[in-house]
């Protein structure tokens, strides 16, 4: 309690009686209940009231405000009088007192509407918002409190624009009539620049117009270019996806020359390809390394071993990587398929399996990569498909031995990033 009326021997507050009674009169039955009851919605009535309009107070002072008003209205409610306190006839009297000291912390503060309407007052004016009602004024009808239209982005040198013509005209007043502005016609709608012409169209808009939306703020937007746009052809993702799609094609009908077919690729006991018929003539027999992992790199990014570069940009390079010629375990049979003809099937391509070797004694074939050129955003580019050739007869069911060599393209030189040059000594 706040400067409590009178208190015991020892400074405590005494303001409730030790006999209980207070307390009794606030139960089910009790003589207060009616009047605490509608004391506690007023209470709630006011903290929400300066939560949503007292924003422009300090939160210390609404504290106080809101103390205040606790305090009366429970002395109010019990009937404890002091002598160093004003005694209030009403919960409303309290409440029109609290809203009064509110007015002295933000004159902007608008109308209380839980408060009664004086009767002296005029009708209260209040108009249908998306909330709700909301209250316009409670000084006389149609009026509207400056705080309303500042809310509502309505304030001097503000230019407005009828919903309906389109018209512009500027505020140059809020009349103290509370229920008018003053506004004047928009010389330049464009620029948005009002007329310095002292016969200039001046009108008086009704503030009710304005928050019904006849009239709104208007805004110049103007016109912004966004001129530093790289082109998109120049994005690196873009290409590269492009070029990986390139280079598969690519890849794809070298592939469909190969002799993919006169061969077979044993899993086990281990892993290799043999030829299902003879090959006697020298180069008639190849294998295209096709892979569903090709992609296309910054120059100075390390990609690991397991890829190997087959072609050089001006700024990237394309590297592909062997296919894992993963074979299930089991033979899938009929019954899979049936029941799941969209399981993937393992993509193998036997270039990856033939059997590398450094002993030429054994030897049959070799790495020959295969020049060809690809054109994409209408530059060439060079890629060295992987290929192996037969350099020897191969006998039917022989085993195709490759010699083993590191076949991947070289670096060219454009590509290499420029060597720093020593400085001279004096």
């Amino acid at each position: 309690m706040l400067n409590s009326p009178t208190c015991d021997a020892n400074g405590y507050s005494n303001l409730f009686s030790s006999s209980g009674s207070d307390f009794a009169s606030l139960k089910s039955t009790g003589n207060n209940k009616a009047a605490a009851t509608t004391a506690n919605g007023w209470m709630v009535a006011a903290d929400q009231f300066l939560a949503a309009y007292g924003s422009n107070i300090d939160p210390l002072v609404r504290n106080r405000l809101l103390s205040y008003f606790e305090v009366r209205a429970v002395m109010l409610v019990h009937g404890k009088k002091s002598d160093t306190r004003k005694n209030y006839a009403s919960i409303e009297e309290i409440a029109r007192e609290f809203h009064e000291d509110c007015k002295r912390e933000d004159p902007k503060i608008p109308t209380w509407n839980k408060l009664p309407v004086p009767a002296s007052s005029e009708p209260v004016a209040i108009t249908a918002t998306g909330k709700g009602l909301r209250e316009i004024g409670a000084y006389g009808e149609g009026m509207v409190d400056d705080s309303l239209l500042l809310e509502k982005g309505f304030k001097n040198d503000q230019a407005i624009q009828n919903a309906k013509t389109g018209e512009l005209y500027k505020i140059i007043a809020l009349d103290a009539n509370k229920k008018t502005v003053t506004c004047i016609l928009m010389e330049n709608t464009k620029e948005a620049t009002a007329s310095k012409a002292a016969n200039a169209k001046k009108i008086q808009i009704n503030r009710a117009d304005l928050l019904q939306g006849v009239w709104t703020p208007y805004k110049e937007i103007k016109q912004k270019f966004c001129t530093d746009i790289r082109n998109p052809l120049d994005n690196f993702d873009y290409k590269a996806s492009t070029i990986a799609g390139i280079v598969k094609n690519a890849i794809a009908l070298e592939f469909t020359k190969s002799s993919e077919d006169d061969c077979v690729l044993q899993t086990a006991p281990d892993n290799k390809v043999i030829c299902t018929k003879a090959v006697k003539k020298i180069g008639s027999f190849k294998l295209v390394g096709i892979s569903n992992s090709i992609s296309v790199q910054p120059i100075a990014k390390d990609v690991g071993p397991i890829w190997k570069v087959i072609g050089w940009g001006d700024d990237f390079k394309v590297v592909i990587r062997p296919c894992s010629n993963s074979i299930p375990n089991s033979d899938p049979g009929a019954t899979r398929s049936r029941l799941e003809p969209w399981a993937p099937k393992p993509f193998i391509a036997k270039f990856w399996s033939v059997r590398e070797t450094f002993d030429q004694a054994v030897v049959n074939c070799e790495f020959k990569p295969k020049a060809i050129e690809v054109v994409y955003f209408g530059k060439k580019l060079s890629i060295d498909v992987p290929v192996i050739v037969n350099t020897a007869s191969i006998s039917d069911e022989g085993d195709v031995i490759v010699l083993k060599a590191d076949w991947q393209t070289k670096e060219p030189l454009s590509a290499a990033p420029p060597a720093q040059k020593k400085r001279k000594s004096r």
